[in-house]
This record gives C-alpha cells, structure tokens and sequence, in this order.
C-alpha cells in the first residue's frame, strides 16, 4: 500500500468559469470498461493518462507502452492512481467565484494535472496545498494561466503546518508532555521554543 498524500485544491475566479470547471472535472469517466458516473473530481477528466508523457523519474520510469497504466499514469498526473473515489468538495453553490476539493493521492501530489487544469482555465487562479507526512514533504503551488506563480514547501516543521491551515501533527500528539516526547516535537513548535528559551 502506497503512503497518502493530502491535497487541497482551491479555485477562485469568475462564477461562469468556476461553473465550467466544476462540470469538466467531474465527467463521468471510464474505468476497465465500465462507465463511472456521479463524479466530483478525476484526474483522467484533466489530463488523459498516455505513454507519450516525458519521464519525471528518469530512463527507469519511461513507458512501455498503452498497457504501462503505473508508468502512464506516473508521467501523466504524477501520482499512480487516478482520485476520483475519495474526493470531497466544498458546499459549493451555482454562481460562487469558489469552490474547492480534497482528496488523497498516492505518494505524491497530482501537480501535473493541477497545471492542466490552469491551462485549460487560465482566467481562474488555483492554489494547491498538499501534505505527506510519511515521506515528510509539504507544498503550496498557486498556478495562473497554465504557469506555476508561486511555490513553497520542503520538510514538515511546525510552520509549515500553520501555512497549510492544519494543525501541527507533533504538537497535536506530544505537546501536553514535552519533557517526555521531546525528540518528536519540531524545533519549532511552542513548547520545544519555550524549553529552549527557559535553558537559554
């Protein structure tokens, strides 16, 4: 079983084109022959997954043809599995300039189709926050008009969770005994700072 990575994407802009976007992501798809209906959110929707897609992980990862779904999908969207089956989305309304969905992807985040997405959109400004503490990453990517405007991200600390809105995973577990779970806080949680500014 892969780790999971948590994702967020949010998408703000124009009500007709929020509208737009809403229905091209959530088509219904087709999976081993069998039609899928009652879509939220598919990465196949964005980005169709073809063994013509440049290797992100070098010779090793290079398709070998229409059958090579893992290495397909991989170069494709970025992750190895499409997400439609666990997405949740916003209580969004016809005529809001929002909406946004949350998903988990397998060991990675489907940046690739987030970028897609803003090309085939590009009046509409798209934030993706994504988190995997297993592998210990984090990231927030703001696209407009096809083109990555800002990014941020790197190992897991406590500010990086803040930056993310959620709480701090070690703070969460451990703070109500520093003394004992020292070693598992961040550096910079507050307890870990107040410790370190009381042997100052």
């Amino acid at each position: 079983m892969p780790n999971w990575c948590d994702n967020t994407i949010s998408i703000s802009g124009n009500a007709d084109s929020i509208k737009k976007l809403k229905e091209f992501v959530g088509r219904p798809i087709v999976e081993d022959g069998k039609q899928i209906e009652n879509v939220i959110y598919s990465l196949a929707n964005i980005k169709p997954s073809t063994p013509d897609s440049e290797s992100l992980l070098g010779k090793d990862f290079e398709s070998k043809g229409h059958d090579d779904w893992y290495h397909n999908n991989i170069n494709s969207w970025g992750t190895k599995w499409d997400v439609y089956g666990n997405v949740q989305m916003n209580d969004y309304k016809e005529g809001d300039e929002f909406i946004s969905f949350w998903f988990d992807s397998a060991w990675s985040p489907p940046t690739l189709t987030t970028q897609t997405l803003s090309e085939i959109f590009p009046e509409l400004s798209i934030e993706h926050k994504y988190y995997e503490p297993g592998c210990d990453f984090w990231g927030i990517e703001i696209y407009k008009a096809g083109e990555m405007v800002s990014e941020e991200g790197g190992e897991l600390h406590h500010t990086a969770w803040e930056r993310l809105g959620v709480e701090c995973y070690n703070c969460e577990q451990y703070a109500d005994d520093p003394e004992e779970y020292e070693e598992y806080l961040y550096s910079d949680c507050p307890p870990a700072l107040e410790k370190a500014k009381e042997s100052a």
